[in-house]
């Protein structure tokens, strides 16, 4: 955490293995929250790395983590055509 605050990162990656699970372990719930409030407080952003499950991707999106990669979402690629189906278009609420 030190390490965090002299860096002062915009961008704050959580790995795998916290991410592994997070949809059924409370401890991991309890961090992923902890490190989003933290990262809101600071003016960073969180990525939720190695979603491989609809229930992670499900958990880490309802803890207000908006950016996510894995197995999931899209296998790694060096095709820039690829990347522009990884952009999630807002959604907007009908009135």
């Amino acid at each position: 955490m030190r390490h965090i605050l002299k860096l002062a990162p915009d961008l704050i990656k959580l790995d795998r293995d916290i991410i592994a699970g997070i949809d059924t372990d409370p401890a991991r719930q309890a961090l992923g929250t902890a490190m989003v409030g933290f990262a809101s407080g600071v003016g960073a952003s969180i990525v939720a790395e190695g979603i491989e499950t609809a229930g992670e991707l499900s958990m880490v999106t309802t803890l207000g983590m908006h950016a996510a990669q894995g197995y999931l979402l899209g296998r790694p690629t060096m095709n820039p055509e690829d990347w522009a189906l990884w952009v999630r278009q807002p959604q907007v609420d009908a009135i």
